[in-house]
């Protein structure tokens, strides 16, 4: 008796087309290549000398380049000029370093992640800058000092 119990209701279990019981796979968590943090440097007098961007992922320093993968603007008077900066890769980080001529004020920093001068990650994964979990999408900051 025990085993005709035990048939029928193993039966009734494998008879069940419930959808509850179809495997479902987990959704795709995202991963984006994005600005994680972002550090002053100062030098011994107090004066901003660099700023440090931490990414989540090593950088591809080929898809660097000052000027076109980097833009740094200046946004009040005087104007910042390119050779008064030099940006460097150092695995996850790009170090914006400023030389004793720069002026005080305001600065826009762009990375790009949009358009053929894209940063990329050494994966190939391109930017994602407005952080919007998709490759692409320009980084953009303003920084007074």
């Amino acid at each position: 008796m025990k085993q005709l119990f035990l048939f029928i209701a193993l039966s009734l279990l494998f008879a069940c087309e419930c959808e509850e019981l179809t495997p479902t796979l987990p959704e795709e968590i995202p991963d984006p290549f994005q600005v994680v943090g972002e550090a002053p440097a100062l030098d011994f007098d107090g004066d901003f000398i660099a700023i440090r961007y931490t990414l989540n992922k090593l950088i591809d320093p080929e898809s660097v380049a000052l000027d076109e993968s980097v833009l740094i603007e200046g946004i009040s008077e005087p104007f910042v000029q390119s050779d008064l900066f030099e940006i460097a890769i150092l695995g996850n980080v790009i170090n914006c370093d400023f030389s004793d001529g720069f002026c005080s004020g305001s600065v826009s920093v762009t990375f790009k992640g949009t358009g053929n001068n894209s940063i990329q990650s050494t994966a190939g994964q391109i930017l994602d800058g407005d952080f919007d979990n998709e490759d692409g999408g320009d980084f953009v900051e303003t920084i007074n000092f």
